[in-house]
């Protein structure tokens, strides 16, 4: 049983760390492709070198690329988190109404029952 959960556990594990390293590499690519983008752009690296890199013509388009992917993507995370800070919200909301609520407890008095004392 303990095993079983392990390697469930495991596997997410797994699953976190290549998604994180993905995330990871993509910002310092992100990074790197725009200093490059400076550095073109303010001539600063000679064509020679340029003509001799295995991987300018592809990071040179990282930034331009990202942008429009991002474009897309703002949406979803914008109408995410609007739909986080309603739910926030309501359980705020909740919350206050539960702590305010007055929860009265009837409590039966056997003194009645009971025989007075002497």
């Amino acid at each position: 049983m303990w095993r079983k959960k392990g390697l469930e556990t495991a596997n997410i594990n797994i699953i976190n760390q290549v998604a994180g390293g993905l995330v990871m590499g993509s910002i310092l690519t992100l990074i790197f492709s725009t200093l490059l983008l400076f550095s073109d752009r303010s001539h600063i690296i000679d064509e020679s070198t340029k003509s001799e890199s295995m991987t300018h013509e592809y990071l040179i388009g990282f930034p331009s690329q990202f942008v429009k992917g991002a474009k897309k993507v703002w949406p979803v995370f914008e109408g995410l988190w609007d739909h986080s800070v309603d739910f926030m919200d309501r359980m705020e909301k909740v919350e206050l109404e539960q702590k305010e609520s007055d929860q009265v407890y009837d409590i039966e008095d056997t003194s009645e029952e009971e025989a007075p004392r002497r």
